[in-house]
């Protein structure tokens, strides 16, 4: 799918539901809860190719399914207070079988369940060359990983997703290019 066939998709956002469907395939049954029972096949699994789907699952992350692909953007499930405000965990997002996990950057709430879900569906991790390195140190298994470790780096997907990422200042004492952010000059600790 080129890139006017992705934005012509038709784009859904939800928000997992409390409720899984009964099913013997747990890929099934959790794909079907957070991309809606209308849009997976239930003999399959699979995804209707046709339409994007985001589904929400705490802070900044989500479930994305698009051209038939399985993501998580970040890979945090909120624990302690709001641990039930959307009620599911690291296995159940494993079970959704995404085939990349795509990090934001890594503080806890976006890459503290990476690796646990990456060990149990061997999902690629997909981040800066320091957040693959802390996510592999983490893991009880061994992870496959694309650390991306310039300015801008581009991959693809099955089914002519196309993925373009930048690198941002968050968290960052040196912008992209290596030039010193003003701010970091008058830290104090």
């Amino acid at each position: 799918m080129g890139a006017a066939a992705a934005v012509a998709s038709t784009l859904v956002v939800m928000k997992a539901s409390a409720s899984a469907p009964v099913s013997a395939n747990s890929t099934v049954a959790a794909r079907q809860r957070f991309f809606g029972a209308d849009n997976v096949d239930p003999s399959t699994g699979e995804v209707d190719p046709s339409k994007t789907i985001l589904s929400w699952f705490g802070v900044t992350n989500f479930a994305m399914a698009i051209a038939g692909n399985i993501v998580l953007l970040d890979a945090w499930v909120p624990r302690g207070a709001f641990s039930d405000y959307v009620p599911t965990g690291p296995a159940e997002l494993a079970a959704l079988a995404p085939s990349h996990i795509l990090i934001g950057h890594g503080h806890f709430d976006h890459a503290a369940d990476a690796a646990e879900i990456a060990s149990l569906c061997g999902a690629t991790i997909v981040g800066t060359d320091e957040h693959c390195n802390q996510i592999v140190q983490q893991a009880a298994t061994e992870l496959r990983t694309f650390p991306l470790d310039s300015d801008r780096s581009d991959f693809s997907l099955p089914n002519g997703v196309a993925v373009h990422t930048v690198r941002h200042l968050h968290s960052a004492l040196r912008a992209p290019r290596g030039e010193h952010h003003e701010a970091s000059r008058h830290r104090s600790f």
